[in-house]
This record gives C-alpha cells, structure tokens and sequence, in this order.
C-alpha cells in the first residue's frame, strides 16, 4: 500500500520499470503597503507567508518483489511541508536628481521536519536594505 491510498498498484501487472509520483501544493499570502512621507518620501511596508506540501512516492524495478535479493529497494515515500514568512519596512526619500531608499526586512524559513539527528528549528535573520539611484 502507498501511505496515500492506492492498494499494491506495484504489484500488479503494470508497467516494468519505475514507478514514480510528486505532488506540489503552495499558498502564497502577501500584503504590500505604501504612505506619503510629504513631497519627498515614501514609507514602504509589507508582509509574505508561504506555505508549502510536497509529496512524493517512488518504487524502482516495480515488475519485482521487494526483497528479492539485494537488488531490489522498497518503495519510498516522503513529506515536506516548510513554511516561510517575511516582513519588510523600508523609507525611500528623493532629493532632486538623487533618491535613497533605506530599510530593513526580517525572513523567517521553518522545515517542520521531525528527522531523526536533523536540528529542525527554524531559522530567522534581519537584512539590511539599502540604495542610492539617480534619474
């Protein structure tokens, strides 16, 4: 049996080969937010969330019994359901022919894995955002 419902279709009579099956799934959430800062500025503010499934399933040499010797590998199967988040507030002042923009965005990324010897904590930094342009 696969781990998502489809009975011992590897055993059958079905194709000689290799049996294989992904499936991606995102959903991406975002809100951007602009304010007048006066005649000569901006405040720019936003937030993104992603949140992701990938599901896969394979079986090598699907015409042969598992355990048949040592050359024939059981099926696998895997979940990976991350999730990432950022945020960003950033000003953007024009003087003349020079404009600047200055700010800082904070990305978080999560693995939700639970794998044996694997940290899985989630992991977060602060980015500095910086630029200089001209006309």
């Amino acid at each position: 049996n696969s781990p998502w419902g489809v009975p011992a279709f590897f055993l059958s009579d079905g194709s000689r080969g290799e049996l294989a099956w992904n499936e991606f799934r995102e959903i991406r959430s975002q809100l951007d937010l602009t304010f007048g800062a006066g005649q000569t500025g901006d405040i720019f503010a936003g937030v993104e969330l992603v949140n992701q499934r990938v599901r896969t399933f394979q079986r090598a040499l699907g015409y042969l019994p598992v355990g048949m010797g040592d050359s024939v590998p059981p099926a696998t199967a895997s979940e990976f359901t991350p999730l990432a988040g950022a945020a960003y507030l950033e000003a953007q002042f024009r003087l003349a022919d020079l404009g600047i923009t200055t700010g800082l965005r904070y990305d978080r990324f999560d693995t939700r894995s639970d794998l044996p010897g694997s940290n899985g904590e989630a992991q977060s930094k602060f980015n500095p955002r910086i630029a200089v342009s001209t006309r």
